[in-house]
């Protein structure tokens, strides 16, 4: 749909729709655990649109392209996402985020323990 819809329209304009159409995706996986294997099938399925949007077909490094258009790559969404929610979560003023904050069980919430291991884990630095 993205592609037929606007195959005619010049970069600036393909840039700025594939660039809002999928900042919205890349952080849907910080409010549930998202295994391994579904983050590579949606970075497969973005790349192909992305592949699709600029009709960039072959032998090309989709990461690159990203930086060149100042696209955030998949990596680099992700860890953000998941520094903003942490320090959003650990700086609020509402008594119960910050009661929930405190206690011990947010240390040990698997959602959280997922979160700093994607800002930690070398093997999510690679985009």
């Amino acid at each position: 749909m993205i592609h037929s819809s606007f195959s005619k329209a010049n970069e600036c304009v393909k840039s700025r729709l594939f660039s809002t159409y999928f900042n919205q995706i890349y952080c849907l996986g910080l409010w549930i655990l998202v295994t391994k294997k579904l983050q590579d099938k949606a970075r497969v399925i973005i790349n192909n649109y992305f592949r699709k949007v600029f009709g960039k077909w072959g032998i090309f490094s989709v990461s690159r392209e990203f930086v060149s258009r100042n696209f955030t790559t998949w990596g680099a969404m992700r860890r953000r996402a998941v520094y903003s929610l942490l320090c959003r979560v650990a700086n609020c003023d509402n008594d119960i985020i910050s009661a929930i904050y405190n206690c011990k069980s947010y240390s040990i919430n698997p959602i959280v323990i997922e979160g700093k291991k994607i800002l930690t884990n070398c093997d999510n630095c690679i985009d």
